[in-house]
């Protein structure tokens, strides 16, 4: 009876017919400039108290609504292998080594001794090792059928080859580079990293070692700790402007700055290779042994009756290891940097604040816990990461207002268009675009809906408002509006309109009872 009434509740309007019709429809041309933030002014020009974050929490809550969450604060005693296990490993290995050898089936004896039993009769580049690895394995003297190569230490395990065929293909790089990153919309970030990038580029022309200046100037915090060096890797692994700069330039050659949607790029090219080899190989894990997790989980325990007997800071202290805290979580979500856990979750939402767990076997170690947080309100609590989000939010709005000022006194100067504007704003770049098609949720090379949805409505000829975008305020021109696929839009709009009611009743529907059910008050006792 009630979802009766509710279905007769929900009807389609003209307006929103026609706005359903335009987006499925209407094909556009216009152009855009987009004004970054860096436009109102530097960060420091603006300020946001601790009162308006405040405010913003208590006048936005319901952004802020989440199930029942905790937080831990927790000790890890991993289990690393050591250097016996490591070399127990390795001796292991190499005692099949002979054995290997002398095998006629070669897929049988993988099966029956690898830890990844698919490593039979593989095709393998410099690319599939580590750099390391790849070194040993690409020696001249093993690159011959028959030969036994290893054990290898490869990263986490070890590897034990039996090479079948050596032979050529597609080549492998192997590279280094120095990152400048830069957003695509802020011109003044763009014209820092490339002032970056040009006296990087003097400095290697002065003989400056470019490991040194990865290691200064790079940002790409996975290799600038090795001097830049990204390895060894093969086509279409990196953004295309990068591969194509590396696979045309000679050993040695230092190339850029090549800009990628990451930035810029100086690049140094230090190997290519074209060799394969056609291999079966024993592949071994290097695994704590039971003695080193053993003496792992003793130290956990020792640290478990401490925290008890003294508290979870002292026994922190008292065993010089570093307290970590997971943040908060809920039932359904995966703990941050500790992953999806059963046994944690049921601990955390059993107990009381400050009690302390039983310890934890995780794929890593073991862990000891204490439930630092409980919230039950059903908001996120205002924390310190929450309060520097809203500050970032209030501030990018602030600067938004003075920017949303600056370009609608613009607009009132009856300019002679975009291009007049963007030459008043620094010279920033106006996009003029044709087919553009709302269904497609995006304008072609810029993936922000809010500009498509800006331009639906538009009357031709005018300029928009600013439109707030990723990066700063748009402003738009629509050229044209016209509808080249269908012959009759009224027509059109009579079939959609049985279809648009359907899909507005179910959602109406949906949606009072999705608000009945978070309105009611429900206590769950089924436990765990």
């Amino acid at each position: 009876k009630l979802q009766g009434i509710l279905q007769t509740m929900a009807k389609v309007t003209d307006t929103e017919l026609d706005a359903f019709a335009e987006r499925q429809f209407a094909v556009y041309s216009a152009s855009y400039l987009v004004a970054p933030y860096s436009l109102a002014g530097s960060d420091s020009l603006f300020s946001v108290s601790d009162r308006e974050v405040e405010d913003y929490y208590a006048e936005n809550k319901e952004l802020f609504r989440q199930e029942p969450s905790r937080s831990l604060d927790y000790v890890a005693f991993p289990a690393v292998p050591t250097t016996r296990d490591s070399m127990t490993v390795r001796t292991e290995l190499a005692s099949l080594a002979e054995t290997f050898a002398q095998a006629t089936d070669d897929s049988a004896f993988v099966s029956l001794q690898s830890d990844r039993a698919d490593r039979f009769n593989k095709r393998y580049s410099r690319a599939d090792f580590s750099v390391n690895a790849g070194n040993e394995v690409f020696a001249e003297q093993n690159l011959k059928a028959g030969a036994i190569i290893g054990p290898v230490a490869d990263r986490t395990l070890y590897r034990l080859l039996k090479v079948k065929e050596v032979s050529t293909g597609e080549a492998v790089a192997r590279a280094s580079h120095i990152l400048i990153p830069f957003t695509g919309n802020d011109a003044a970030g763009e014209q820092e990293a490339r002032e970056t990038a040009a006296g990087i580029m003097r400095d290697l022309r002065s003989g400056t070692d470019f490991a040194v200046l990865a290691g200064k100037y790079s940002k790409d915090p996975g290799s600038a700790a090795e001097g830049g060096d990204l390895g060894w890797f093969g086509r279409n692994v990196m953004a295309p402007e990068f591969e194509n700069a590396v696979f045309g330039s000679a050993i040695g050659s230092i190339v850029g700055p090549v800009e990628t949607r990451f930035g810029l790029h100086i690049i140094k090219v230090t190997g290519k290779d074209s060799r394969r080899i056609s291999c079966s190989e024993v592949v071994r894990d290097i695994r704590p042994s039971e003695t080193t997790l053993e003496n792992a989980r003793r130290k956990a325990a020792e640290f478990q009756l401490e925290a008890e007997n003294r508290g979870f800071e002292k026994a922190s202290e008292s065993f010089g290891t570093e307290q970590l805290t997971t943040g908060a979580f809920t039932k359904a979500d995966i703990i941050p940097d500790i992953g999806y856990n059963s046994s944690i979750v049921r601990f955390a939402f059993s107990s009381s604040k400050g009690d302390i767990s039983d310890i934890f076997r995780t794929s890593s170690g073991f862990l000891v816990m204490r439930l630092a947080r409980k919230n039950d309100s059903g908001y996120k609590e205002l924390d310190t990461g929450l309060q520097e989000a809203i500050r970032a939010e209030l501030l990018v709005r602030k600067k938004g207002e003075k920017l949303d000022a600056r370009l609608a006194g613009l607009v009132k100067e009856k300019t002679d268009g975009l291009e007049t504007i963007a030459a008043k704003l620094g010279g920033i770049q106006v996009t003029s675009l044709d087919g553009i098609r709302f269904r497609e949720n995006a304008i072609p090379d810029n993936n922000d809906i809010r500009l498509i949805e800006a331009i639906v409505g538009m009357d031709t000829g005018e300029i928009s408002k600013p439109v707030p975008v990723k990066g700063g305020r748009a402003l738009i021109v629509l050229h044209e509006k016209a509808y080249p696929d269908i012959a009759d839009l009224q027509s059109e709009k009579i079939k959609l309109r049985p279809v648009l009611e359907q899909v507005k009743k179910e959602r109406f529907i949906r949606d009072y009872f999705a608000a009945a059910r978070r309105e009611a008050k429900i206590e769950d006792l089924r436990g765990f």
